[in-house]
């Protein structure tokens, strides 16, 4: 608890993070939570550490179309924090390619539904069955074939037992922590910080945060930098 009248600011991040579709398909790793009514600040906070780095060392600044002339930071660490801009490459460790082998030699078995439902899929597709009717139709069949919570999640739900497998799996096979598909964009002690492609945008932190450490964390980080010539 918080000393006899000294302010208070609760932690406001508690809702889980939901990516946009694009970067729940394409973009890299995000945090468990979202910055709450706090995100206005955090991003202008960030925007704004960004400005000094960019003014310390320009060459070394990253620039993109939409994020503004300061929006996607650059790379840098010192003793209080660091800042990766987001990362358009692939994984840079190895796993993605492990996984993939791990999927080309671990097959769902042609009873497995998923292996039918994909089959069931292509049959329409092939008869120029367009998207509404064909999505119509597939969970009509789905329903029909065992799993009644169609349409969710019937495009990838297995019965064969390969799911699980790869669950257990993947407790012992992820990314290494210096992956630059995982990396935090921003990092201050524990904390995290990732966005999509540019500041302020799909923004998200791995746990709770109040105003008050907001506050301290850029406090700290700002202090760490000199001032621009």
């Amino acid at each position: 608890m918080p000393r006899a009248g000294a302010c208070y600011f609760p932690p406001v991040s508690a809702t889980p993070y939901e990516p946009e579709l694009g970067q729940l398909l394409f973009g890299n790793a995000s945090g468990a939570l979202d910055l709450g009514a706090d995100e206005h600040y955090v991003a202008e906070r960030l925007y704004a550490l960004s400005e000094r780095l960019g003014r310390l060392d320009p060459a070394n600044q990253a620039h993109g179309l939409l994020g503004g002339e300061w929006g996607y930071g650059q790379e840098f660490s010192n003793e209080v924090f660091e800042m990766h801009p987001y990362w358009w490459g692939g994984c840079t460790c190895g796993f993605e390619a492990l996984d993939c082998r791990w999927s080309e030699d671990h097959p769902h078995t042609p009873q497995c539904f998923q292996s039918r439902y994909l089959l069931e899929d292509e049959r329409l597709s092939l008869d120029d069955v367009d998207f509404d009717e064909r999505h119509a139709r597939m969970i009509a069949w789905a329903k029909a074939n065992g799993y009644p919570e169609a349409p969710y999640g019937m495009a990838v739900h297995c019965d064969c037992g390969m799911d699980w497998a790869y669950q257990q799996w993947r407790k012992e096979h992820d990314h290494a922590a210096d992956c630059r598909e995982v990396i935090p964009n921003f990092k201050c002690g524990d904390l995290e910080i990732r966005w999509y492609k540019y500041l302020g945008r799909g923004m998200s932190v791995n746990r709770e945060v109040t105003r008050a450490e907001w506050k301290e964390i850029f406090r700290r980080c700002f202090a760490s930098l000199p001032e621009p010539a």
